[in-house]
């Protein structure tokens, strides 16, 4: 049975700053293991030094944020990065108080073909059904945060569209993996996308996870 997300080392991290849910590609480490223990580190690091010793900076910034949409080739950094570089890792990182996420839930169902966030929706409206049909008795705001980590996990769904990814997990030669930064209270969680208990090509995109971790 697929396990949901409720409401929902030394090597080298490529870990860029994201929005919304783009993948970030990582390197291996030399003896095989996951690199995720160095990025730990350095999240706790800048949580320390940086986020608890500017909290009000912050606590600001988690008030509103506007980031602009500009041209994207993720598709072909992907594809190259899985079929050239041949990454071990995938991570795609979502974040809290998310403005697409909060729109989505607020919209109606049938939104207006002109609507500008048209292309967002038809992207999001799987994590947001799923959201609605597991979490209507939550707050609207839990149920916002319930999609983000939703909407995290569908992406690591299509991802297993493109066959040159899916080849590589099948194999066990790619991992993917979700992440949610919680940037109100600057905790990260992170987990694993367990291929072979998941079921991608089912109408309700099951899935399931492993490897749950909590960085505070």
């Amino acid at each position: 049975m697929s396990l949901r997300l409720q409401a929902s080392a030394d090597g080298v991290a490529l870990v860029q700053e994201t929005t919304e849910t783009t993948p970030t590609l990582i390197k291996t480490t030399d003896d095989g293991n996951l690199p995720f223990t160095e990025m730990k580190n350095r999240f706790l690091s800048f949580k320390k030094h940086k986020y608890l010793e500017n909290l009000e900076c912050y606590q600001q910034l988690a008030e509103a944020q506007a980031p602009k949409n500009g041209p994207c080739e993720t598709n072909a950094a992907l594809e190259f990065s899985v079929t050239t570089l041949e990454v071990a890792n995938i991570l795609v990182t979502g974040h809290s108080c998310c403005g697409g996420i909060r729109a989505l839930m607020g919209m109606e169902d049938e939104v207006n073909s002109s609507s500008f966030i048209k292309n967002w929706v038809i992207v999001g409206k799987a994590a947001k059904s799923t959201t609605k049909a597991t979490a209507s008795n939550l707050s609207f705001d839990q149920q916002c945060k319930h999609c983000e980590k939703e909407s995290i996990n569908n992406s690591l769904l299509n991802l297993l569209t493109y066959p040159w990814v899916e080849e590589r997990v099948a194999k066990g030669l790619l991992s993917l993996h979700g992440g949610y930064y919680d940037f109100v209270n600057c905790t990260y969680e992170k987990w694993t996308l367990d291929y072979q208990r998941s079921n991608p090509k089912q109408e309700t995109g099951g899935y399931a996870i492993k490897n749950r971790e909590f960085w505070s």
